[in-house]
């Protein structure tokens, strides 16, 4: 009989000892789930990529129009400036959706 401070030491040298009880204890852990991870990990790349062209389309896209319309001047350059923006921030979404294709193909 253990003594009552050592149950939960004993109970897990036990789990790392039987392999099948600690294969069902890494498939309980949804952070050890070696399948899911790569997928999870691919996710917040591409959302952060898509966090990352919001911005800049509100920035570069937005940005020069709005203060164009606040101070009364539009010039060749606003418009340009605002559709290389856009262009960036369309670019980056594209890549993100690049990213979360390749986590889909790879399944």
């Amino acid at each position: 009989m253990l003594p009552s401070g050592l149950g939960s030491v004993a109970l897990c040298d036990i789990a790392i000892y039987d392999s099948d009880y600690a294969r069902g204890l890494v498939g309980m852990l949804p952070l050890r789930n070696q399948k899911t991870a790569p997928t999870e990990r691919e996710k917040l790349q591409a959302s952060y990529v898509n966090g990352l062209a919001i911005g800049v389309g509100v920035v570069a896209g937005v940005g020069p129009l709005v203060n164009a319309a606040v101070t009364g001047t539009l010039g060749f350059a606003i418009p340009m400036i605002s559709l290389a923006g856009f262009g960036i921030s369309y670019y980056l979404h594209r890549t993100a959706t690049k990213f979360l294709k390749v986590t889909e193909d790879d399944r």
